[in-house]
C-alpha cells in the first residue's frame, strides 16, 4: 500500500528539488486516488485492512511476509496507524503543491480532506503521550516504535512530546528494523508541519525536528530546530557505523556488497530504499537541509559525534554544495544564487564542554576570519543572516573565538 501512498511524496520530492509544481498538477488525480482516500469508512479512518498488502518495515523472510508484528515493532489493526498517516499526509502535500501551482480550489477541498482524517486520527489514536498502533481501544492502547516513527517523521506529534517520541525512536536505533525502515528512521520526525501552514485548530501542533536525520515530508519549508539540543550526532553516528545484523556493514562484511539491497541480507539488489545511508550523511551528519524549494535557502548544522571530521558534496539545480566540518569549523561552498545559514558543528567535544559548565554559545562567530553576528539554535552557534558564497565563489569558513 505504502507503494501507492508515497506517491505524492514523490511529487513534492520532486517539487523540492526543482521549485516547480508541474507533476503534481499534471498528476493530481493520480495522486489524490493513491492517498488510498476511497477507502475511508464510517469510523471517519481509512480501513487498511482492505486496501491490500502493507509494508510497514520490510524485513523478508523466505516467503517475504513482513515480520513487524513479530519482532515487537507494530500492532495489528484495521485501521493501521502509518497507513492513516500515510493517506493524511499525503493529502496535506497534494493541497500546498496545488495552491502553489494555483489551483486553489482544489487545494482548499484536500486541505479540508487532510484536516478531517487527521483530526479523526488524532482523537482515536492519540494516547495523551503517543500515538497508538491504531484506535487505541484496538490496540490497548499500543503505541510501539513504528507508529512513533512515523508519526514524527510526518510532523504529526505535539511539541511537548517530541523528545520523549523522539527518544524512544533514537534508544530503538535499527535494531530489529529492515532496510525499508531504516530508511524512514532517519526522517523520523520533522519541524513544523503542514498542519500548522494549514492553520489545523484542531490538531496538535507539530514541532519537531528530524528526529535522528531530518528531511522536507513534514515541512514546505524544509526542516527546523531541534528539541532534542543534547544529541550530538550519536544516535545517527551509531546507526550508521554499527556492524551487527541489522547494518550496512555486515552486508559488507559477510555478503561482499557492492551495491545496497532491499533487505539486510535478502531480496534484490541496487535498491533504492537501501542507501539511506546517504541521507543518514548528508541531513544528519553534515545537517545539510534545503528549506525552500529549489535550494533556495538551506541550512548547514552538522552533528558529528565522535568524528574528527567529515565531507560531503550534495549536487542541487542551483549548484554544487561541499562541506567540510571539524568540531572547530564549518567549511562550505554556497552557491552564489543561493543562501544560508551556516553553523559550528555539533560533536562529542562540544557535549563535553558543556558537561564541564562551559558554554561555546558565548564565543564570537567568525566568517572568513572576521566577527559575525550569531544566534544560539539547539545547542549550535548559527549566522543570524543568511551567507551567500564568498567572493568570486569561494567557499566560506566558520569558526569561533
Amino acid at each position: 500500500m505504502e507503494w501507492k501512498q508515497i506517491t505524492p511524496f514523490l511529487l513534492w520530492q520532486d517539487y523540492m528539488a526543482t521549485g516547480t509544481t508541474d507533476l503534481a498538477v499534471a498528476f493530481q488525480e493520480q495522486a489524490y486516488e493513491r492517498t488510498m482516500i476511497g477507502f475511508l469508512d464510517s469510523t471517519g479512518l481509512l480501513e487498511t485492512d482492505k486496501m491490500g498488502r502493507h509494508i510497514v518495515d520490510w524485513m523478508p523472510d523466505a516467503r517475504e511476509t513482513d515480520e513487524t508484528v513479530s519482532r515487537g515493532e507494530y500492532s495489528n489493526s484495521n485501521h493501521t496507524s502509518v497507513s492513516n498517516a500515510f493517506g493524511a499526509h499525503g493529502l496535506a502535500l497534494l493541497s500546498t503543491m496545488l495552491a502553489e501551482g494555483g489551483n486553489a480550489t482544489g487545494a482548499a477541498k484536500i486541505a479540508a480532506t487532510a484536516a478531517s482524517l487527521k483530526s479523526e486520527i488524532v482523537k482515536q489514536m492519540w494516547n495523551g503521550t503517543a500515538f497508538c498502533d491504531g484506535p487505541c481501544d484496538d490496540v490497548a492502547g499500543a503505541s510501539k516504535m513504528m507508529s512513533n516513527m512515523f508519526t514524527l517523521c510526518f510532523g504529526m506529534v505535539p511539541e511537548a512530546n517530541v523528545a520523549a517520541n523522539w527518544q524512544a525512536v533514537a534508544d530503538w536505533g535499527i535494531e530489529q528494523i529492515g532496510d525499508y525502515g531504516a530508511f524512514w528512521w532517519r526522517k523520523s520526525s520533522a519541524f513544523f508541519s503542514l498542519w500548522s501552514l494549514h492553520s489545523f485548530a484542531d490538531t496538535p501542533s507539530a514541532c519537531s525536528e528530524m528526529a535522528i536525520a531530518g528531511g522536507y515530508y513534514a515541512d514546505a519549508s524544509g526542516h527546523g530546530m531541534a528539541p532534542y539540543a543534547q544529541d550530538d550526532g550519536s544516535a545517527i553516528l551509531t546507526a550508521l557505523t554499527k556492524c551487527d545484523e541489522d547494518s550496512w556493514c555486515s552486508g559488507l562484511r559477510d555478503d561482499n556488497l557492492t551495491m545496497t539491497r532491499e533487505s539486510w541480507h535478502a531480496g534484490t539488489y541496487s535498491h533504492e530504499w537501501g542507501t539511506s545511508a546517504i541521507v543518514g550523511t548528508v541531513w544528519g551528519i553534515m545537517g545539510i537541509h534545503q528549506t525552500s524549494p529549489a535550494w533556495g535557502t538551506f541550512t548547514a548544522k552538522p552533528k558529528l559525534g565522535g568524528l574528527s571530521h567529515a565531507t560531503a558534496t550534495v549536487p542541487t539545480l542551483r549548484g554544487y554544495i561541499t562541506a567540510t566540518a571539524t568540531p572547530q569549523s564549518l567549511e562550505i561552498n554556497v552557491p552564489c544564487n543561493s543562501a544560508a545559514k551556516l553553523c559550528l558543528p555539533r560533536s562529542h567535544s562540544d557535549t563535553a564542554l558543556r558537561l564541564a559548565g562551559a558554554d561555546h554559545t558565548a564565543s564570537t562567530l567568525q566568517l572568513d576570519g572576521g566577527d559575525v553576528e550569531s544566534a544560539v539554535e539547539d545547542g549550535h552557534l548559527c549566522t543570524a543572516a543568511p551567507v551567500s558564497c564568498g567572493a568570486a565563489g569561494a567557499a566560506r569558513l566558520l569558526t569561533a573565538r
